[in-house]
């Protein structure tokens, strides 16, 4: 049950994250769901089409579930179906505090999604300098090119 996708391409595991229900996430977590299985949205419009658990706790802005995900070893580089990571998400939101956990769990700062854009070239064009300041400090590339 725990690592099924319902009629939606929904997965529980995906759907206690979005709804903020760190209850449900640490059963589900217990009971051995997996971490890193993403949306399977293959007609959803959103952006966000193959998110992980992860990339909605970004977006969700819980740390306390990232953290959680992160002990069942989740993948913090998993990308969804336009290749953007959770990393990516952060910089474009301007959270540049869930962005320094993301890469203090092992985000890549220099990803690239499939229009070839950087978690850098996401915060810069979200004018998050928070962000670009903290992807920088990583030594991440500054002459990256979209």
């Amino acid at each position: 049950l725990s690592n099924k996708y319902d009629k939606h391409g929904r997965t529980p595991l995906s759907l206690a994250v979005k709804e903020e229900r760190e209850d449900i996430v640490d059963l589900l977590l217990s009971l051995q769901a997996d971490p890193d299985m993403s949306e399977d949205l293959e007609h959803h419009p959103a952006r966000l089409t193959g998110a992980s658990p992860v990339m909605h706790a970004v977006l969700a802005d819980l740390p306390g579930s990232i953290l959680k995900l992160q002990s069942s070893h989740a993948d913090f580089n998993l990308k969804n179906k336009h290749g953007m990571t959770a990393v990516m998400l952060a910089c474009l939101s301007g959270d540049a505090d869930l962005l320094e956990m993301l890469l203090e769990q092992g985000g890549d700062p220099e990803a690239k999604d499939k229009g070839g854009w950087t978690p850098l070239i996401y915060a810069a064009y979200g004018g998050n300098l928070e962000c670009v300041k903290a992807i920088l400090e990583t030594g991440a590339s500054k002459k990256t090119k979209d």
